[in-house]
């Protein structure tokens, strides 16, 4: 028993550097960027202007249950302008959380936006809208600032002694809980597909990718076959398993994310979901541990200071 508490309190609370989850800012701040500036800004009046496909009082109405709810639209005048000054707020803050200027601010300001923009339109939004919002949540309470940030090098210039960078060492159970919420995804995600007909026969992968609303890509003629979409749906279903559980032990760790990069590069080929498949790819570098993910950012340092070098007059 008391190998199994020291095993949990190790997990939460020994300490490590903040390298992860301060690149995993960086990488969510860019795809955060994206989804703001290229998909919801040219129809931002068509979901969230005041006279948009809902407008608030059905949203109030058949949405919030005629229960109170947060949402920062509410608190100025029902205007067009109004509302779109507070979600370029948003995008301020958004891109201040990537280079990690002013960091906990922004990732609440990040999570107020976001929440307002998912309770203000129901419809525009899915379940990696959902996991985004959650991932904003989490980086408020997370050292995600203290590597990699514009406040890490403001902090090492007023106090060179300050305990940031890429060698300071913090508790990680926000980091945790990051790793935690994805791998309930993925179990999630199996559960619900084990037990559909369509997943037990191999055809899901068939029957998902003829779906002309999602569909990207073509798929090449020879993966029409029934048998390389039983192979293809059961490799998913395995994945899936396997990020919920074979991640969790490090011998098997790196080869569960680099299956689960295979796999979500496949459907960012065949299927129009945005910002989806990137958002969990990103989330993976949560799992990579500080020593290893410092000695590749360590190899690209010293190859790209050899590729400038080659441009270096003498």
């Amino acid at each position: 028993m008391k190998t199994l508490l020291h095993g949990w309190n190790r997990f939460w609370f020994a300490e490590q550097p903040a390298t992860p989850i301060a690149l995993f800012r960086i990488l969510f701040g860019v795809l955060l960027l994206q989804v703001l500036l290229v998909e919801l800004l040219p129809n931002f009046a068509y979901f969230y202007g005041v006279r948009a496909i809902i407008d608030t009082s059905s949203t109030v109405t058949y949405w919030w249950n005629a229960q109170p709810r947060f949402d920062l639209f509410l608190l100025g005048p029902e205007t067009d302008a109004f509302r779109l000054s507070l979600f370029f707020v948003l995008v301020v803050a958004a891109f201040t959380l990537t280079i990690g200027l002013f960091t906990r601010v922004s990732a609440i300001f990040v999570y107020l936006g976001l929440l307002t923009l998912h309770q203000q339109c129901p419809l525009n939004r899915d379940g990696g809208d959902a996991f985004m919002q959650i991932v904003a949540l989490l980086l408020c309470f997370s050292h995600c600032k203290d590597a990699y940030s514009i406040d890490c090098l403001l902090e090492k210039k007023r106090n060179q002694s300050a305990n940031c960078g890429q060698n300071a060492l913090f508790k990680p159970w926000a980091q945790r809980l990051l790793q935690v919420q994805l791998a309930i995804i993925y179990g999630h995600s199996f559960i619900n597909k084990a037990i559909g007909p369509a997943w037990q026969n191999g055809t899901a992968f068939y029957v998902s990718t003829h779906m002309a609303d999602f569909i990207r890509f073509p798929l090449p003629h020879f993966m029409e076959d029934l048998l390389i979409s039983q192979i293809l749906t059961y490799y998913t279903l395995v994945v899936e398993l396997f990020m919920f559980t074979l991640v969790w032990f490090k011998p098997f760790r790196y080869w569960v994310l680099l299956s689960g990069v295979i796999l979500h590069c496949g459907i960012e080929y065949m299927m129009n979901l945005p910002g989806f498949e990137t958002l969990m790819v990103a989330s993976y570098v949560n799992f990579i541990e500080p020593a290893d993910l410092n000695r590749v950012i360590d190899w690209l340092k010293r190859k790209l200071f050899t590729l400038l070098s080659l441009f270096r007059y003498e």
